[in-house]
């Protein structure tokens, strides 16, 4: 199912009825969910993300978008290079439309969005990311929000991040 132009895709976080989904890594995620997942990245970087959203990558194993993981574990594993200032952001993903990218040299490995896909799932132990855990990439920016800390440096930059959250949550 494609979401039509101007469709509220944060919708069912309005119902009353709503809960957060939390999928295992070898659970396939159906089309038009909302899911937790996770992002690690730096302590800046993070702070960018919470006060400007996302922005896609300029390319990677599928290509441009946003590189997210529903195994904490996974997301941990970031940033690649010192972790002395690592965030884990908790995030919910409207995963949209989502193709499995299964093996190395998928036909749709870094074409899956021209092909109408708004996420790109690995599933776990697929041979295509050396740790064996599960990863998606998502097109929209828009299509992910920031509603936690997981892991922060010391607890007063944690409380920092909860603080400027909450704000930029206010402002909308």
């Amino acid at each position: 199912m494609a979401w039509a132009c101007g469709e509220d895709i944060w919708e069912a976080e309005s119902l009353p009825n709503f809960r957060e989904i939390l999928l295992r890594s070898n659970d396939k995620p159906r089309n038009g969910k909302i899911y937790v997942m996770y992002h690690g990245t730096t302590l800046e970087a993070a702070i960018q993300i919470i006060q400007n959203g996302f922005k896609r990558s300029r390319d990677g194993m599928l290509g441009k978008g946003v590189y997210v993981s529903r195994d904490i574990d996974k997301a941990a594993r970031y940033p690649l290079e010192d972790r002395w200032d690592q965030v884990v952001l908790k995030l919910r993903v409207n995963v949209g439309r989502v193709k499995m990218i299964d093996h190395q040299n998928h036909p749709l490995q870094k074409r899956w969005h021209q092909e109408g896909y708004d996420t790109a799932w690995v599933p776990e132990y697929c041979g295509m990311v050396s740790s064996g855990l599960e990863e998606d990439c998502i097109w929209d920016p828009e299509r992910i929000k920031v509603v936690g800390i997981v892991r922060s440096p010391p607890f007063s930059v944690h409380n920092y991040l909860k603080n400027l959250l909450m704000r930029c949550e206010d402002d909308e």
